[in-house]
């Protein structure tokens, strides 16, 4: 059956939270605050600290849809993902009604009717997934802005991964394009972007782009080791450097004693280390990337620092919307305050 989605009762005076964790206390939360405060919260909470407080196997996997083909081919991948890991996919579509004066014409029988329609196309998708995968399919569709209403989708699903499906020819201006790249700078989740024109196929070989100047111990790579575990994938780090004096005596310097601490997360997979000069950090990655022929690119975007030129101009675009590799984006951790200060700022 579908999701049926909660009424928004309101804030209510002298509420009383009795979760006893944050997870549990933001899916309390999200019933009684608007998205666009839950949004906030979950941009100002550190970058990452929810996804670090999961310890469990990734059990649910949202995928956001449009229907276009780059959404119907990221269904496709994330299905592939849910069947190898026994996860479940939580399909999402964020509903657009007619332009504002339209919508001021409808009746609330033609509101809801829309609404049904596509909750009924949204469902026939699903349970073809579910019977063509093996696997349970969820769904759940709302008039919505996709930016606004996917934090609240994350916590109300209990989601482990969220998935975005990327036209080849998409630019910032467009809304799925908007929406990639605020994810990729502010989500508090792992996020797959998966290009258009690329098919699921098992993920032997996962690269991992990883600045070992920015490395801290407490990275959450969790699922990069499931992934490679389910998949028996051979792992390889790389960290690109401007200049190749910097890489001279990688393997015994600072830059090795950071790449250490990866250790306690790949001593359990087959893994290597790569290091490359570059001009510039996309060019060694996209290089990297060639060389390594890999099923699947994995980052930790920061805002500033190594990732700086990624996040800040259009290279993190141009490389999710033209690499023939989908693009795995895993939060980072940050110093953090209790989740009370948020509130009280």
């Amino acid at each position: 059956m579908p999701l049926t989605a909660s009424a928004n009762v309101g804030i209510i005076p002298g509420l009383r939270i009795h979760s006893q964790n944050i997870t549990e206390l933001l899916q309390e939360l999200m019933y009684i605050i608007s998205p666009a405060i839950l949004h906030h919260v979950l941009c100002q909470y550190p970058a990452g600290y929810l996804y670090q407080t999961k310890e469990t196997a990734m059990k649910t996997i949202l995928v956001a849809t449009d229907y276009s083909k780059a959404a119907s081919n990221a269904l496709a991948y994330a299905a592939g993902i849910a069947r190898q890991l026994q996860a479940t996919l939580v399909l999402y579509n964020a509903f657009q009604l007619p332009p504002p004066m339209a919508v001021a014409l409808l009746s609330e029988a033609q509101k809801n009717r829309y609404l049904s329609e596509n909750t009924a196309r949204l469902g026939q998708t699903a349970r073809q997934l579910a019977q063509l995968y093996g696997i349970t399919v969820r769904w759940q569709t709302s008039y919505a802005y996709l930016d606004e209403e996917l934090p609240r989708q994350v916590v109300q699903t209990g989601a482990d991964l969220v998935v975005m499906g990327m036209r080849s020819s998409s630019t910032s201006s467009s809304l799925m394009g908007n929406t990639a790249i605020t994810l990729l700078r502010h989500a508090h989740y792992p996020v797959l972007l998966v290009p258009e024109e690329a098919y699921f196929t098992p993920l032997s070989r996962i690269l991992f782009a990883c600045d070992y100047h920015l490395l801290k111990a407490k990275t959450p790579l969790h699922l990069l080791e499931e992934l490679a575990k389910a998949f028996g994938s051979r792992v390889q780090v790389l960290h690109v450097e401007k200049e190749e004096a910097l890489l001279v005596g990688a393997h015994e310097g600072p830059v090795h004693t950071k790449a250490l601490q990866l250790e306690t997360v790949l001593h359990q997979l087959r893994h290597e280390y790569k290091y490359l000069e570059a001009p510039d950090v996309v060019a060694g990655i996209e290089q990297g990337i060639e060389e390594f022929d890999a099923d699947l690119l994995v980052m930790v975007p920061r805002k500033a620092g190594f990732w700086s030129s990624m996040l800040h101009e259009s290279t993190t675009a141009n490389m999710a919307f033209h690499s023939r590799v989908p693009l795995l984006a895993l939060p980072c951790t940050q110093q953090h305050h209790s989740l009370l200060d948020v509130f009280i700022k």
